[in-house]
Formats: structure tokens, C-alpha cells, sequence
């Protein structure tokens, strides 16, 4: 959760203080994210958030980070939108090894996230299906929402019977999922889903092919790739990139890329 909330920041907002101004490790560490919600977030917020988990953060000081989830909402037919409140703790204890239980950690004041998911397989959003969908992601550009759905949509038609109305192609050839690229894409985890990047697929000598980052008066005129971004899944504990490439059809062509990812 926390990793991929490290790639929302420009989608924040600060929501106010919480009172007291500090709380112990020892606090921390006893108690799970819910029991500790009155403490960490102001009222109005700890009255109405349903989910929470607390991480410790590697840090040259004591550092964790305590994430919120406000229940999910019905934004449009196809689309669930939430906010997440995201909570810095802090000491200034230098090194985890020197920490003690009576370490007073700093809480800063929470910041909203706001994200979204597009249905799959179902169209139709509510509260109740919004609150179980997997897969939001920041939509921190306006046509972020158009690379999710194009990604939902080439799900749909993968898992329907018929031809494929795109090209697809899955790499490395030898992995065993790509064997079968269309079931692959059917089945893709959205839950592990935590990013949608927006460019240009190309290749270069140095990186290979890759996602050239475009400047937005460039994404504004259209005909620009995403690139949807999982965790590590299955087995094998790889991750996903998809490609999503403008081609000739009415559906961008689908490049799937399974590769050892190691995050930070």
C-alpha cells in the first residue's frame, strides 16, 4: 500500500492537525491502525474511515506511515473513486536499532489521496461494489482515466469468446503465461495494479523499449501509450507492465512484459 502511494504526491492535499502531537513507539508498535485512529487523524475524519494499516518506513530516523481508507464512491458508471488519508510519524531517534518504546514520534497532519478504479467485469458502480473493486490508482491526469479503461477494455474482450480486435504479444516468450497471452491478460490481478503512466513506447540503444515521458500538451492531442504498472504476483513473484500501444485498431495493441521487479 505504501509503495504505491509514493507515486501519488502531486495528487494531495493536507486536511488538518491531529491532536495529541505525538504519540510513543511503544503506542505504535501495541496497536493496530483502527485502534490508533482517534489519535492519528482529526474527528471528523477517525468518525468515517473503515480500513487502516500502519508500516514502518526505512529511514534514517524512526519513520512510519499510518494509511486511511474513507469509503469508496460511485463517480460514474464504470468508474469508483476513494480517498486515502496518508499519516507521517516521526522520531528524531537516529538509527531503528536505537529506538526505544518511550520514543516520541511527530504526527504530521494527514494528506487525502484521491484515486479510482474502473469496474471489471461489471459495468455498473455503487457503494457496494465500489467498496470491493480492486485497482485504484491516482488519476493524475485527465486522461489517466482513458488508459484504465482502454486496459479494462482489452481485459473484457480477452476474456470474451471471438476474435481479439487487437494485437497482443507477451515477453519474455519463454515464461510459461506467455504461452497463452490472452488468458494471461484476462486474468491479470488487478488488485496488484498500483500505477497508469502515460508517453510514448519506444526504443532506444541504451534502455530498449521503453515509456518516454511526454510533456501534457502533448498527451492533450491524443495518441499517446500507457504503461499499467502491478506488484509482484503468482508464484514466480514477478510483476506485470502492460502496454497499452496506439495502433490502427479501435482498441490500443497490447504488449505484456513479465519481468523480477525489485521496488523501493
Amino acid at each position: 500500500m505504501l509503495r504505491r502511494l509514493t507515486g501519488l504526491a502531486c495528487a494531495t492535499f493536507l486536511v488538518g492537525a491531529s491532536a495529541p502531537s505525538t504519540i510513543t513507539l511503544g503506542e505504535i508498535e501495541s496497536q493496530d491502525a483502527m485502534a490508533l485512529k482517534a489519535r492519528l487523524l482529526p474527528p471528523d475524519l477517525a468518525a468515517k474511515v473503515v480500513e487502516g494499516s500502519v508500516q514502518r518506513w526505512f529511514s534514517p530516523t524512526v519513520v512510519f506511515y499510518a494509511v486511511y481508507r474513507a469509503p469508496a464512491r460511485a463517480a460514474a458508471p464504470d468508474v469508483c473513486r476513494r480517498t486515502d488519508y496518508l499519516v507521517r510519524l516521526e522520531g528524531a531517534q537516529s538509527g531503528e536499532d536505537k529506538a526505544e518504546a518511550q520514543t516520541q514520534l511527530a504526527i504530521k497532519a494527514p494528506r487525502a489521496f484521491e484515486i479510482a478504479a474502473v469496474r471489471l467485469p461489471e459495468t455498473g458502480a455503487d457503494t457496494q461494489v465500489c467498496n470491493a473493486q480492486a485497482g485504484y490508482v491516482s488519476l493524475r491526469k485527465p486522461q489517466t482515466l482513458a488508459g484504465y479503461r482502454a486496459l479494462v477494455a482489452a481485459m473484457r474482450a480477452a476474456a470474451a469468446p471471438g476474435q481479439l480486435p487487437f494485437a497482443i504479444t507477451c515477453e519474455p516468450e519463454e515464461e510459461a503465461v506467455c504461452r497463452t497471452p490472452r488468458v494471461a491478460l484476462a486474468q491479470v490481478p488487478l488488485d496488484a495494479l498500483f500505477r497508469i503512466e502515460l508517453g510514448h513506447y519506444e526504443h532506444d540503444v541504451n534502455f530498449g523499449w521503453h515509456l518516454r515521458h511526454v510533456p501534457d500538451e502533448v498527451l492533450a492531442r491524443g495518441g499517446y501509450d500507457a504503461e499499467a504498472m502491478f506488484g509482484a504476483t503468482g508464484e514466480d513473484g514477478k510483476s506485470w507492465r502492460i502496454i497499452l500501444r496506439q495502433g490502427d485498431g479501435a482498441l490500443p495493441d497490447v504488449v505484456m512484459r513479465r519481468a523480477e521487479i525489485i521496488y523501493h
